[in-house]
């Protein structure tokens, strides 16, 4: 399980003050490290238990939503994957042998009296793979695999890929470093790692 934490002087959001402000527990909610979560618009936080994704409104401290999508055995999700319209994540089929990368409507997920729509992306073989999404601006997002020394540029909206970059080694993950640049950590060979920076 996790657990929601409020700051309550504003000022704690720098470093220094982080530790020494008071700080108090909201609520307990199921939660899967596996699982992951992510954050739409500053106030809702999606996450992803097994094949179950909830959505929670943080402002008022109530579940909203839970959604059951069977055709999975694990939903994935992360903090650096949400575009302005749309919610990417990763559903693992049952029988673990492929996975796809899927797209969320964030109002979808904001109404709670209908199960939201999951729409596939791209499908990929799950073994021995570890996917990174990293949202990028204009509902972009840019995927990579562990297998793989590419890093693919989806749009989001037509859901088509739009480009292909070459890594210097396998792609190991990317993070977004602002809204113009994000980076990537390559393994180049047994002991040698690689940042590189794309804009």
């Amino acid at each position: 399980s996790g657990c929601l934490i409020k700051i309550n002087d504003k000022n704690a959001m720098q470093p220094e003050m982080l530790f020494s402000s008071p700080l108090h527990k909201i609520t307990d909610f199921p939660f899967s490290i596996l699982g992951g979560f992510a954050v739409l618009r500053n106030r809702y936080l999606v996450g992803g238990y097994e094949e179950k994704l909830f959505v929670w409104d943080i402002e008022n401290n109530k579940e909203i939503g839970t959604h059951f999508f069977q055709q999975y055995r694990y939903l994935l999700f992360g903090i650096n994957a949400v575009t302005e319209k749309y919610l990417i994540g990763v559903g693992v089929e049952s029988n673990c042998e492929y996975s796809h990368v899927v797209r969320f409507k964030i109002d979808d997920l904001l109404q709670c009296e209908k199960k939201p729509e999951i729409e596939i992306l791209k499908k990929y073989r799950s073994l021995d793979v570890k996917q990174s999404l990293v949202s990028l601006p204009n509902n972009q997002v840019v995927m990579s695999f562990s297998n793989s020394t590419e890093i693919e540029v989806w749009d989001v909206e037509t859901k088509k890929e739009i480009s292909r970059l070459k890594a210097n080694g396998r792609v190991n993950y990317t993070t977004p470093l602002s809204n113009q640049y994000f980076a990537s950590y390559s393994r180049i060979e047994r002991g040698t790692d690689m940042m590189e920076l794309w804009e």
